[in-house]
């Protein structure tokens, strides 16, 4: 009986830690952003809601420096398992802000497709002052440009597909 009783609190311990995620957001070269749950450089964490344990205490501390905070419309005190509902009105602010996010966001990767193609020039950029037409180089940067237009297009219909899920 102790022996279970010790394996249910170290569960429960290790259960809260896991509940204390961060997220990082980080600006790529190209414009693009990602996010990750590792910590790479300088980079602030976007704290996407507080982590709640299961016992519902909150945990204690700081947020880090450079934490975003989410609207009224979007905190929960409960955590948000399958069970639970949410009212209409809650809902809809959620939507609101989901699609708000979402066109921010087509709108950044519009204009960073449009940056990575003007840069590609339909796949015959001028060369840089240390390449030629022809080297290794130049050819390496071209498909870097090119991998770099691809992605923005990818995401770019990735985010009007979520766009046309939300009508």
């Amino acid at each position: 009986m102790k022996a279970s009783f010790i394996c249910t609190i170290l569960v429960l311990f290790f259960c809260t830690l896991a509940a204390r995620a961060e997220i990082y957001k980080y600006t790529n070269p190209d414009g693009s952003i990602e996010y990750t749950n590792v910590p790479r450089g300088k980079d602030r964490p976007v704290v996407l809601r507080e982590a709640v344990s299961s016992l519902g205490a909150k945990p204690s501390g700081d947020k880090p420096s450079g934490a975003v905070a989410l609207p009224a419309a979007l905190s929960t005190s409960k955590p948000n398992t399958l069970a639970s509902k949410v009212d209409p009105f809650t809902q809809r602010g959620r939507d609101d802000i989901r699609k708000r996010v979402l066109a921010n966001e087509l709108q950044s990767e519009e204009k960073a497709l449009l940056d990575a193609q003007t840069i590609y020039a339909a796949g015959k950029p001028a060369p840089q002052a240390d390449e030629t037409a022809g080297g290794a180089k130049y050819i390496d940067r071209v498909a870097r440009l090119r991998q770099s237009v691809d992605t923005h297009e990818k995401n770019i219909a990735a985010i009007k597909q979520e766009l046309a899920n939300l009508k």
